[in-house]
């Protein structure tokens, strides 16, 4: 499954979130939208844009309609604030 993914936070300017909202469509392998219901998606977060191990995971439920969904990152495992101290890439 492929996603294309919006990213915007919930916290106020200057400070650093707790969760990361993030809106997107989950794509099948042929480009189509998912079918509605329940997806398992891992979203990952890397230190560098291309290989190398990832910084920090979670596996979510998904729920989509049409391939859309919305989730909050950050609700199972932190998102650690040091990922916000990384150098612009």
């Amino acid at each position: 499954m492929v996603a294309f993914v919006l990213f915007g936070t919930l916290a106020t300017q200057g400070d650093v979130p707790e969760l990361i909202n993030v809106q997107g469509i989950l794509n099948d392998a042929s480009g189509d939208p998912v079918p509605d219901g329940g997806h398992s998606v891992t979203f990952s977060i890397y230190e560098i844009p291309d290989g190398g191990s990832a910084v920090w995971a979670e596996t979510l439920l998904v729920i989509t309609s049409s391939g859309l969904f919305t989730v909050n990152l950050g609700e199972v495992h932190p998102v650690p604030v040091f990922l916000f101290e990384l150098p612009e890439l």
